[in-house]
């Protein structure tokens, strides 16, 4: 009966050996081609590195910089809301102030247009005439020493 596990007891197989090559002792065009790129590519790659590194503190400048003007917008939001907030409550207030000043002038043009009513207007005789204070001519001739500074004296 042929089962799974019946080529299991067979030999194993031999492991197959890597291929390695060998570089010839004697340096050759082909070799000194390849050190070539392999420089180039070292240098490339550390400029690589060196552009990553630049990029990334660019980056994180940028998000500093990101940070800070979301914060500004915020404030700004909030401050452009509240401002927007009071001139609405402002107007609310001048319109109502609008509505009252239009009820009073309704209210006295209506008064206007009311007939007078018809007064009787009463004589008053006019009372005894105010009597002012008379002067006197003075009873006795000024003193000159007391006018030393008068130029009519």
């Amino acid at each position: 009966m042929d089962s799974l596990y019946d080529d299991l007891e067979a030999a194993p197989a031999p492991i197959a050996q890597p291929i390695i090559q060998l570089q010839p002792a004697v340096p050759n065009k082909e070799d000194k081609d390849s050190k070539l790129v392999l420089l180039t590519t070292q240098l490339e790659n550390e400029q690589l590195k060196k552009q990553n590194t630049n990029l990334k503190l660019e980056n994180e400048k940028l998000k500093k910089k990101n940070a800070e003007l979301q914060d500004q917008n915020n404030t700004v939001k909030t401050n452009i809301s509240q401002l927007f907030i009071t001139a609405k409550q402002q107007l609310r207030e001048k319109d109502q102030e609008i509505e009252e000043l239009r009820e009073q002038v309704q209210r006295h043009e209506r008064e206007a247009q009311r007939p007078m009513k018809k007064q009787r207007i009463q004589y008053a005789p006019p009372q005894q005439a105010p009597t002012y204070p008379q002067f006197l001519p003075p009873t006795s001739p000024p003193n000159p020493n007391t006018y030393t500074n008068n130029p009519y004296m």
